[in-house]
């Protein structure tokens, strides 16, 4: 308002879009496109780095799940939960009209590179309730990365091309090397401080 602002521009869908929340599956992604090609050690080379385990811990699971991919939503609430695994049951079970995203439970099973790709796309923005629509005088909340192209082309990125070195976001890393310090392009997490 001080400013004259009639738009806000924010980043939110990015982690999800620019690879970050897929690069942990890269290699699942790279063995079930290409199948065992010499490239898949490089892949698992990258996760590994990227996650803190080895390589054969990586290639192990890209293994396992070459056939059909254990429920990554289950898993994550389940390792989640700081309560009874069988209280959280029953609260579950309680909720009148509970369920889980038709995405979750896909027949075939969509690739969860695919399901977290999408990621914070299935909710809303912080700042925006639809129901209630903007306070008067607020400048309209702009999100570049949920518009229907964008997602679209990163849906069709394979999440392998998104991780290099250990690094996440490699696409967007390469994108603005002429724009961005280089402190900030070779940072592990984009939340820690640069030195």
């Amino acid at each position: 308002r001080e400013r004259g602002a009639t738009a806000i521009l924010t980043g939110d869908g990015g982690d999800s879009l620019s690879g970050a929340s897929t690069a942990k599956l890269a290699a699942r992604e790279f063995l079930r496109r290409h199948g065992l090609k010499p490239r898949l050690f490089k892949v698992a080379e990258d996760v590994a780095l990227l996650r803190d385990v080895t390589i054969w811990n990586v290639l192990g699971d890209a293994l396992r799940t070459r056939r059909a991919e254990p429920n990554e939503y289950e898993r994550g609430v389940r390792t989640r939960v700081l309560i009874d695994p069988g209280v959280y049951e029953e609260f579950l079970a309680r909720i009148d009209g509970y369920r889980p995203h038709p995405w979750y439970e896909s027949h075939p099973p969509c690739p969860w590179s695919i399901i977290m790709r999408l990621g914070t796309l299935s909710q809303l923005p912080p700042m925006y309730a639809v129901l209630n629509g903007f306070e008067p005088g607020s400048p309209e909340y702009v999100l570049p990365y949920y518009s229907q192209p964008v997602v679209e082309l990163s849906l069709r990125t394979p999440a392998y091309l998104c991780v290099l070195d250990g690094r996440d976001r490699a696409i967007a890393r390469r994108a603005f090397v002429d724009d961005v310090p280089e402190q900030i392009l070779t940072r592990q997490w984009k939340d820690h401080p640069i030195g």
